[in-house]
C-alpha cells in the first residue's frame, strides 16, 4: 500500500568470542550452584518424624523456587550467553517454576500431572550438562 513503511527490524546484537566464553562460563557456574544445591536437598532424609519431612519438602521447594529466580537473573546478565544455552536455562527454570508449583499444591512426583514438568527439567538438566562440560 502506498505510505505504508515496513517497521524497522532492531540489529541483532554481535559479541566477541571473549564475551561469548564468559557469559557461557557464568551461565554454566549458575547451573552448577543451582544443580548442587537440588543434589544437596534431595539427599537429606527424613525418616518417619512428621516436621522433618515438612523440613526436607519445604528445603526441595525453596531450592526450585530460588534456582529458577536465580537462573534467569543470570542468563539476564549474560546476553552474549550462546542461544543453545539460554533456551536450555529458560527451559531449566520453568519446569522448575511448575514443578514447585504442583509441590506447592500437593502433587507428588508419581502424579501424571507432575510427568511433563519432571521431563523437562530433566532433559534441560542434561543439556545444560553437555553443554557447560
Amino acid at each position: 500500500m502506498p505510505g505504508t513503511k515496513a517497521s524497522p527490524t532492531a540489529p541483532v546484537p554481535s559479541y566477541t568470542d571473549q564475551q561469548v566464553t564468559e557469559a557461557k562460563a557464568s551461565v554454566c557456574a549458575a547451573f552448577a550452584k543451582v544443580d548442587h544445591a537440588l543434589d544437596i536437598s534431595g539427599a537429606r532424609k527424613s525418616g518417619d518424624d512428621p516436621a522433618m519431612q515438612l523440613a526436607v519438602a519445604a528445603s526441595g521447594r525453596q531450592v526450585l523456587d530460588a534456582g529458577s529466580r536465580y537462573l534467569s537473573t543470570k542468563l539476564a546478565e549474560e546476553p552474549a550467553t550462546p542461544p543453545d544455552l539460554a533456551t536450555a536455562v529458560r527451559q531449566q527454570a520453568n519446569s522448575f517454576q511448575e514443578l514447585m508449583i504442583g509441590y506447592l499444591d500437593e502433587v507428588s512426583n508419581s502424579a501424571p500431572e507432575q510427568q511433563p514438568a519432571l521431563k523437562a527439567s530433566d532433559d534441560a538438566t542434561a543439556t545444560l550438562r553437555r553443554l557447560c562440560k
